[in-house]
């Protein structure tokens, strides 16, 4: 038994150790050969799922091919397999031969053959199966293990920093059916995780508003609003337990209440798609400030049981979700999707407003306005030069965050003048030590100003 390795100060995602074979753990280089299939758990299996077959067949107990024990781990697979990753990633990913298995992950589980004609590889792991799981028809940031492992540095899931040699995804894409997944009996990619919340409010009517003009809120963390203060909740799962949430933070169980929950959504494009929502109990919607669903009803949280089309806008989104709890379960969740439960295309959904980049230049060299430019060299190796400009004196924040929204890094802070500057960052965390290859954001906020960037660091 082994604890699970540390990078970007994340260890073990379920648990801190397993038992993993000598094999594993002393092999010079490791190549993971993977079909091109879907998957009912973690939704595509490629290969980071293969690593579910190095773990001790004896010490997680077996029935067929079933590892009983090894599933029942905290957080399931989606936990497991990067955890179990993390002892060797492989040295080389392999998506071969010329038939792919759609709609199930077993033939004898409704799979069915599908010819792809088509090998995908390469020495980044996770960006073979982000590529893969793209070419399939899936968003890739909707599968969780891949998001987890690329948060600790094991390779690149980002599309816009991933070189495709031969045939273009676009040209070669498949729309695989997918696999209705365990416990929910249909395919639901991710639904937002990070919100502001706030609450509650007593009596537990949707009619009533609570914060004197809900429609049109724009909060920010730490802001106070109606004797409530806005703040960040980060789940770990689609549902957002409040029920949990609150009595962490009140130290008791909250009924008849109402509470907000907000988010921006900012979309590279104008497009169309469907808000997938589960709650317990009643629930409104707000999208930039336009009512476009009401469901009073009390009821069990069950995942997309209201699914409201909806139109979102080129830049940033408001969306205000209000739910009601009158007795028991207090639970909801939001998906931002297309009509088979992949997350939209080009979203993305924070807590801060990311406030667009201006690079004009005032009288005599002064900064016209904020900006922050994208760093050079991008992406980098040992070091990165960052670039920004401040048209009047004023308090500044320079950080650097993995893609889990963790600071890992303070480049600036405290009292700047006006003027263009410039940061080296070299590529190491607070304490010094250096992280390891991914995507990494650095954010910039200042007087008013927020702005957002990302860098790619390749050892």
């Amino acid at each position: 038994k082994v604890p699970v390795p540390v990078s970007n100060d994340i260890g073990g995602w379920s648990v801190d150790s397993y038992y993993v074979s000598n094999m594993i753990l002393n092999c010079d280089v490791l190549i993971s050969v993977a079909a091109m299939k879907v998957h009912d758990i973690p939704g595509v299996s490629l290969c980071h799922k293969n690593y579910m077959g190095t773990a001790s067949r004896v010490m997680y107990g077996t029935y067929g091919w079933w590892l009983a024990d090894l599933h029942a781990q905290p957080g399931g697979p989606d936990a497991v397999i990067p955890d179990l990753f993390s002892y060797h990633p492989a040295d080389y990913a392999i998506i071969g031969g010329a038939w792919g298995l759609e709609s199930g992950p077993h033939v004898t589980q409704g799979g069915r053959p599908i010819r792809t004609n088509m090998v995908i590889a390469g020495q980044d792991p996770v960006a073979v199966d982000g590529v893969t799981a793209t070419t399939m028809g899936f968003n890739p940031w909707d599968i969780e293990h891949l998001r987890r492992s690329a948060a600790k540095g094991y390779g690149t899931l980002d599309m816009d920093y991933i070189a495709v040699r031969g045939d273009t995804i676009d040209k070669v894409k498949m729309d695989f059916d997918k696999a209705a997944l365990q416990g929910v009996g249909f395919y639901y990619g991710r639904g937002n995780r990070v919100w502001l919340i706030h609450g509650v409010h007593q009596e537990a009517d949707l009619d009533r508003d609570f914060l004197g003009g809900e429609a049109d809120v724009r909060p920010s963390e730490g802001e106070s609003a109606s004797g409530q203060v806005w703040t960040k909740m980060i789940s770990s799962e689609n549902k957002v337990d409040l029920k949990r949430y609150f009595y962490e933070r009140y130290g008791n169980y909250q009924t008849d209440v109402i509470s907000y929950a907000f988010t921006y959504v900012s979309s590279e494009i104008d497009q169309s798609g469907f808000l997938w929502v589960g709650s317990d109990d009643g629930v409104k919607i707000w999208l930039n400030g336009e009512l476009v669903w009401t469901n009073p009803s009390s009821r069990s949280h069950r995942l997309a049981e209201d699914k409201v089309p909806i139109v979102l806008k080129a830049g940033e989104n408001r969306l205000l979700v209000k739910i009601k709890n009158e007795l028991g379960n207090y639970a909801f969740s939001l998906a931002v999707v297309d009509e088979d439960g992949d997350t939209l295309p080009g979203i993305y959904c924070h807590t801060e407003l990311l406030t667009g980049v201006a690079e004009s230049t005032g009288v005599g060299g002064r900064p016209g306005d904020f900006a922050l430019m994208q760093n050079y060299p991008n992406p980098f190796n040992l070091s990165t030069t960052i670039r920004f400009d401040f048209p009047q004196a004023g308090v500044v924040d320079l950080s650097v965050y993995n893609v889990q929204g963790q600071r890992i890094r303070r480049l600036l802070g405290g009292q700047q003048e006006a003027g263009h500057h410039w940061v080296v960052w070299d590529g190491k965390d607070e304490a010094g030590r250096e992280v390891a290859s991914g995507v990494y954001l650095y954010r910039l906020e200042t007087g008013g100003f927020i702005g957002t960037r990302k860098a790619l660091l390749l050892r």
